[in-house]
């Protein structure tokens, strides 16, 4: 198999690996197009996930370099699934409220899960490799302690600088161009459905 051929099939990997969780997110954008709540359109996460990884690839491809050999390419799509799973919960907790409120009088506790939804979606789309690629090493260095995975982060973490450092991306400093990539997601308000997410991840 050719370097092209392996290329291909590692990014139809990533992309097989979303499809669960992209098919949740539409189905349940599909339920909240019914409500007619929202005055923003909702865009299909999913798409614009599937775009970005598209771009990613042509980027690593365009500097002459293969999307199956870099850790940086599992590392942004990492990144990436990790924001689909928080628009899977911010989706359900939203709609949850929006059945539970029969007479329609807690619309503004419930669309703010909307609008951090779309928050997301923003972040994807505006995403840029050559700005937030060094945000998305660390962020992965957070989810290998976060899951208490027993590697050397840091071997990790150095060998993806590298790749930086060989695709000659260099680190912006944030006050010079600030990333669209967002910390201040707060679980504390859809605690009951990150459990049982958990839960059912578990089982699995």
């Amino acid at each position: 198999m050719g370097k092209v051929d392996k290329d291909l099939e590692a990014f139809q990997v990533l992309q097989d690996d979303a499809l669960d969780i992209s098919d949740k997110i539409s189905d349940l954008i599909s339920l909240v197009k019914k409500v007619g709540e929202s005055k923003s359109k909702i865009y299909n996460v999913a798409f614009i996930y599937n775009n970005k990884m598209c771009d990613v690839y042509n980027y690593i491809q365009d500097k002459g370099f293969h999307f199956s050999e870099l850790l940086l390419s599992k590392a942004i799509n990492n990144y990436f699934i990790s924001l689909l799973n928080m628009c899977l919960l911010y989706l359900s907790k939203y709609f949850k409220l929006f059945l539970e409120d029969k007479h329609n009088n807690n619309y503004e506790s419930r669309i703010k899960y909307l609008n951090k939804y779309l928050e997301i979606c923003d972040s994807i789309y505006n995403f840029s490799i050559e700005r937030d690629a060094f945000e998305v090493v660390e962020k992965n260095k957070n989810l290998f302690q976060q899951h208490g995975i027993k590697v050397d982060i840091d071997d990790f973490c150095n060998e993806m600088y590298s790749e930086l450092d060989e695709l000659n991306i260099k680190q912006i400093k944030s006050d010079d161009k600030p990333s669209t990539i967002n910390d201040d997601y707060n679980f504390s308000d859809i605690q009951e459905e990150l459990e049982m997410y958990k839960k059912l991840n578990s089982k699995k």
